[in-house]
């Protein structure tokens, strides 16, 4: 059988999904040739494309012209950032292909799994002292990311397994799998010291639960002790989340003592400065890329006395700790408000299919808390998870809108 362009496609999506969680370099370029796809495809089929006409589109690229003309008025008038967001131009490309071969779906999530599978095979091995990646040991397993990414994709795949464990969609068989990957994947969460994806897991767990039982006191009860046993399971069992909550605890008695010289310290000090920064230009914000000068700028006319060295070029070089506070200094109100309008219309997909229109709430939660701590759309991981699952919900949403083009 020949291989035509929709059968390389199709392949190397599949292919994609199962890469998404290990590699780096494949994240970008599948964003690229998913790009390219819907460039190609617009060119060729402007007239009769209904995705045209879609909100979603029209917000999507109007986020993005504004993150490009932000740069006019930048203090550093380069790309930088931005190329995260142009890479959310493969989210139509995979849109388009996804909607007009709706039945890969499934088989994305599938593939998605497995690729997890690999990856918590190889962070369990590091733990245990089996094999070491990337210089990582047992104190940091995470074998292809930065520790906060992958407790992200870790809470995720999680919290897929578990709603299908909730489902009557899935035979006993299946479930007993399901179960066992759970228990796996929920422990690969405590044993990494990713606390963002930590704190999402628990709250998209109760998400979840209701999402399958009805809301009531003796359900709240219910599942609030379960989150709390699973918290305690994690802190007996584990090393490494033991010591991350009492660094966590430590972190905060130093704060009450005005010493910001710690994890949770230097994040509450970038946040001060960021709502220092976002009351210069509320509005439009200073421009994408414009934060680490205005940081060091406002470092300078204002020295921190309580913090060290190390903490200074810490909060220098790094962003500012939150995918929020973040949007609001570099974009203003303007930014945030396209935030809150892309996330509102992913709520409003109408999404048919039922394992994923419960998935989109449970996605939805896990990156709203997620940008608490993080900026998630900055890091390059989280932001192709967010390419890959928003690109199936959308093709789900045009395929029943009969937007397809």
């Amino acid at each position: 059988m020949a291989l035509t362009i929709d059968k390389i496609t199709y392949y190397l999506l599949l292919l994609f999904s199962f890469l998404l969680p290990i590699s780096r370099a494949s994240d970008t370029i599948f964003t690229i040739y998913f790009s390219l796809f819907f460039f190609i495809y617009i060119i060729f089929n402007y007239k009769k494309c209904l995705l045209l006409k879609d909100r979603f589109f029209h917000i999507i690229m109007a986020f993005i012209a504004y993150i490009l003309i932000s740069i006019l008025w930048s203090s550093n008038q380069k790309l930088g950032a931005a190329t995260h967001y142009l890479q959310w131009f493969a989210i139509f490309g995979l849109a388009i292909y996804i909607s007009k071969h709706i039945q890969i779906v499934d088989k994305l999530l599938t593939f998605f799994l497995a690729g997890m599978l690999i990856s918590e095979i190889l962070s369990y091995g590091i733990y245990f002292g089996l094999w070491s990646i990337n210089g990582k040991d047992s104190t940091d397993p995470t074998p292809f990311m930065m520790h906060i990414d992958y407790s992200i994709y870790i809470a995720f795949a999680a919290l897929i397994l578990l709603n299908r464990l909730f489902s009557n969609r899935y035979t006993i068989k299946e479930k007993i799998f399901m179960a066992i990957f759970f228990v796996t994947m929920s422990g690969n969460l405590f044993i990494n010291g990713g606390r963002t994806g930590q704190l999402a897991f628990i709250l998209a767990l109760i998400v979840s639960f209701f999402i399958h039982f009805r809301f009531n006191v003796k359900n709240l009860i219910t599942v609030l002790m379960g989150a709390f046993l699973l918290i305690g399971i994690a802190f007996y069992s584990s090393k490494n989340f033991q010591i991350r909550t009492n660094q966590a605890i430590d972190d905060i008695k130093l704060m009450q003592k005005n010493n910001y010289n710690s994890s949770w310290g230097l994040r509450l000090y970038m946040w001060k400065i960021g709502s220092s920064l976002f009351k210069e230009n509320p509005i439009l914000g200073s421009g994408i890329n414009s934060q680490k000068d205005l940081t060091k700028k406002y470092l300078q006319d204002n020295p921190p006395k309580s913090l060290t060295n190390w903490s200074i070029n810490v909060i220098k070089n790094h962003h500012l700790h939150s995918q929020y506070i973040q949007t609001l200094v570099e974009l203003g109100i303007v930014g945030i408000a396209f935030i809150i309008a892309i996330f509102y219309q992913i709520f409003k997909f109408k999404i048919i299919k039922d394992e994923f229109r419960e998935l989109k709430y449970i996605f939805i939660v896990i990156f709203l808390v997620g940008f608490l701590p993080e900026p998630l759309f900055l890091k390059q991981f989280t932001n192709i998870l967010f390419i890959f699952f928003i690109s199936i919900l959308y093709a789900l949403d045009i395929y029943n809108k009969r937007r397809v083009c």
